[in-house]
């Protein structure tokens, strides 16, 4: 049934999720990082929640073009009930900023930034009521950095692969009609 939460999520619950993320940057270098997001299931009729995530993220580009990014997004996700007991699984969309800096060599130089987008698939699984573990996979597009009066980013950062551990602030919230 589509139109309710999957059983461990409930309409007001609060879930924080703490992640490590892997990704690339076009060089193709290798991204890595964490993420914190914190979502609220909302009180309607299907299974939807929305919130926001921010986290840290660094890759090596070689020399001078070694960069950091906080993103920085907004969460809106649904959340499908296949009726299996204790997992929940999502379609989350994202949209915000990435905030650049650079490492190494470039520190100090003026920071890039750019808008980030993204779209992510995830399971989770619920131990109990309160803590779950979880993955997602997809695509979540940090364009860095951009030079002023480019059309096109210098370098672009990605996040594919994140795993982590899901805590449920307000388990067993309003009840899910």
């Amino acid at each position: 049934d589509f139109s309710v939460f999957p059983a461990p999520l409930q309409q007001g619950d609060v879930l924080l999720s703490a992640a490590f993320d892997m990704g690339l940057i076009d060089e193709p270098s290798l991204l890595m990082g964490g993420v914190l997001s914190l979502d609220y299931a909302l009180p309607a009729d299907v299974g939807l929640t929305i919130g926001f995530e921010a986290g840290i993220a660094g890759a090596d580009a070689g020399g001078s073009r070694s960069l950091g990014v906080i993103p920085v997004l907004a969460r809106f996700a649904w959340h499908p009930n296949w009726g299996v007991r204790n997992l929940d699984t999502s379609v989350t969309v994202k949209m915000g900023v990435g905030i650049g800096f650079w490492l190494g060599e470039r520190q100090g130089l003026e920071n890039p930034g750019g808008i980030a987008l993204g779209i992510t698939l995830g399971a989770r699984y619920f131990l109990n009521e309160y803590i779950g573990v979880f993955t997602e996979l997809g695509y979540d597009h940090y364009m860095l950095p951009f030079k002023a009066g480019a059309r096109e980013p210098l370098l672009n950062g990605m996040r594919i692969f994140a795993l982590g551990v899901t805590f449920n602030l307000a388990a067993g919230g309003a009840e899910a009609e």
